[in-house]
């Protein structure tokens, strides 16, 4: 069963755009898919069609999430909102990675209005959410960094934040069960880093992100040190010069450059709009080499597309206005793509990516009313 072509829809206010659905939905293995054709709206300006063409490409069955598979080059720009009768509660400033041996995705923590979360669920390649009651099990907190490590084999998780304290605790995650680490040497406690795999040099980076005491006297202090993860062991890297010290940068590695990538971030009122690149232990800054950018943001999220051999990046925050552009990296130049459907302006959101079935998975956030608890595919 395919979907509709386009939804026919008349000029809505900025409000309703954001609000009022426009459903087409598709009972497979009673499943919904749900499309919400939205108003484009970055920075608070909003752009209205009057036909909204829809994707097609994405389908449930058995075999899971399916669809084409992007060339190289080619951005993932199908924006498709899933709908489904068992999802984890509205949150954000959870963390989400792919885990390949398992199978499927995981996601953990975050907070809402009301309390920190602490609860672990897995989104499986056939498109439900299954929450994971699991002992041993981390604490609650917000704003930790979690990535597939796969030379050793498992997804790792670092610190984060309770109601008291950052955290700088190391866990696995792996088999479907969690595992504290327990390394001679971590860094110093810290939430909103960067984090994210190094295939070049087969470790876990991490950079930036802010601590201090959430307990008067309080204190808030921003870092730009950088660190390595392998084999359970964190090392201090070294680097000659660095971005400046900032939190909720957004980072990927960028396999067809064969560097990290990194842009933007916060330090107290300033956000960062430029675009740095890792190599080895050499950070170096590309943005004066850049002839188009996204505007200065935080709290946005980054994936590396290996199908598309490129990084997609998709909303955030700069002090007033919250996002909801889509942009791609591709061989040194950022260029931005124009979904027919979006999810609405968000930032403090993770994505995670399926590279063997070419889509990413996002949940979450937080906009202009409060926290989401809805989950996006973003395919080619």
């Amino acid at each position: 069963m395919g979907f509709p072509e386009t939804v026919k829809k008349g000029e809505p206010s900025l409000g309703e755009a954001m609000n009022r659905l426009t459903i087409a939905s598709v009972a497979l293995l009673g499943v919904a898919v749900l499309l919400i054709p939205s108003a484009a709206y970055v920075g608070g300006l909003a752009a209205r069609a009057s036909s909204v063409p829809l994707a097609r490409s994405l389908s449930l069955h058995p075999a899971g999430l399916v669809g084409p598979t992007n060339s190289s080059g080619t951005p993932p720009k199908n924006w498709t909102q899933i709908i489904l009768p068992v999802a984890p509660g509205a949150r954000a400033e959870d963390v989400m990675a792919f885990d390949p041996v398992d199978g499927y995705f995981v996601m953990f923590g975050g907070h809402n209005r009301l309390s920190l979360l602490g609860d672990t669920w897995k989104f499986t390649t056939a498109g439900k959410w299954v929450r994971l009651h699991l002992t041993p099990t981390p604490q609650p907190r917000r704003g930790a960094m979690m990535t597939y490590d796969p030379a050793d084999g498992y997804l790792m998780m670092f610190g984060g934040s309770n109601n008291t304290n950052y955290l700088n605790d190391t866990w696995k995650f792996v088999g479907g069960k969690w595992t504290q680490l327990a390394p001679t040497v971590s860094p110093p406690a810290r939430r909103v880093a960067g984090i994210t795999y190094d295939s070049l040099t087969s470790e876990v980076v991490m950079f930036g992100g802010h601590g201090g005491s959430l307990v008067p006297p309080t204190s808030f202090h921003f870092y730009n040190d950088t660190w390595t993860f392998h084999a359970g062991v964190w090392s201090q890297l070294k680097t000659p010069v660095a971005p400046t010290p900032r939190g909720e940068p957004m980072v990927a590695y960028d396999a067809l450059d064969q560097y990290v990538l990194l842009f933007g971030g916060y330090a107290s009122r300033p956000t960062f709009g430029d675009t740095w690149v890792l190599r080895g232990s050499a950070w170096t800054n590309i943005t004066s080499n850049l002839t188009v950018a996204p505007i200065s943001r935080d709290g946005g999220l980054m994936a590396y597309d290996p199908n598309g051999s490129g990084v997609v990046l998709f909303g955030g925050h700069h002090r007033t206005h919250v996002y909801n552009d889509t942009w791609w990296y591709y061989s040194g130049h950022w260029t931005q793509v124009f979904p027919s459907t979006s999810p609405r302006p968000i930032n403090a959101i993770s994505l995670a990516w399926n590279s063997a079935a070419d889509y990413g998975v996002t949940f979450g956030g937080r906009w202009s009313h409060g926290w989401l608890n809805e989950t996006w595919v973003l395919r080619p």
